[in-house]
């Protein structure tokens, strides 16, 4: 397990690039979206990478969804758990024909909103989109 102190949160993951991703993501997201972040301020943050037949069982058990997902966010009073499927983000980067960093940072930042409270909807996945386009037209990663 890999550890990363942020401004306000520890991040601990099984996979060091994808933790340094989420670090820098995290950083910038708390810059630019302040109120958004207070949501997630002081909590320990998981980030831990399972395979497709894992995801799917975590999918089933918490949603009663017996399907494939990119990704399960868990938040508690003191600590999120993001779950991600580095297969199917891989498989969705083919589909959609986007890099697959595209994809995983898409994931990521997806995860983050939830963590700060978002429940899927379009206000969602459109400041997830605009975040997104900063990142990238900003040169962040």
């Amino acid at each position: 397990m890999y550890k990363k102190l942020a401004k306000s949160n520890i991040i601990y993951s099984n996979n060091l690039k994808v933790l340094k991703l989420f670090y820098k993501i995290l950083d910038y997201f708390v810059n630019e979206y302040r109120n958004f972040a207070e949501e997630i301020k002081d909590k320990k943050i998981y980030i831990q990478t399972l395979s497709m037949k894992k995801i799917r069982e975590l999918k089933n058990m918490y949603f009663k969804i017996d399907d494939f997902t990119d990704t399960i966010t868990l938040i508690y009073d003191d600590s999120i758990f993001i779950f991600i499927c580095l297969s199917v983000i891989y498989n969705n980067s083919k589909k959609y024909k986007v890099s697959y960093k595209e994809e995983l940072l898409r994931v990521l930042i997806h995860s983050l909103l939830h963590s700060c409270g978002f429940s899927e909807s379009n206000e969602m996945l459109i400041i997830q989109e605009e975040f997104l386009k900063k990142i990238k037209n900003r040169n962040i990663l």
